[in-house]
């Protein structure tokens, strides 16, 4: 590389350098300027549920896989006669 390419490189790099730094005063000075936006209100925590037991838990567990289950069934069930509606089967 010659002594005039060097030279060139080094004052776009510099140039380059010196463009970044004066962007990043920019965006400090507007960040001082500009108003901070006003902080979320803070909602209360909730209160501590009160701890469940392994065997109580488990429970609930069940209850909820219960009510899944009757759930997909109804829904297979309704998806079912909209087929055969669809498919004219049970009608004459």
């Amino acid at each position: 590389m010659g002594k005039t390419l060097r030279r060139v490189v080094a004052i776009k790099a510099v140039k380059g350098h010196k463009a970044k730094k004066a962007a990043k005063k920019q965006q400090a000075a507007q960040a001082a300027v500009a108003p901070a936006p006003a902080p979320a209100p803070v909602a209360p925590a909730p209160a501590p549920a009160p701890a469940q037991t392994e065997a109580e838990h488990r429970a609930q567990l069940k209850e909820e896989m219960r009510a899944e289950a009757a759930l997909r069934a109804e829904i297979k069930a309704e998806l079912e006669a909209e087929a055969n509606a669809a498919a004219g089967v049970g009608t004459k």
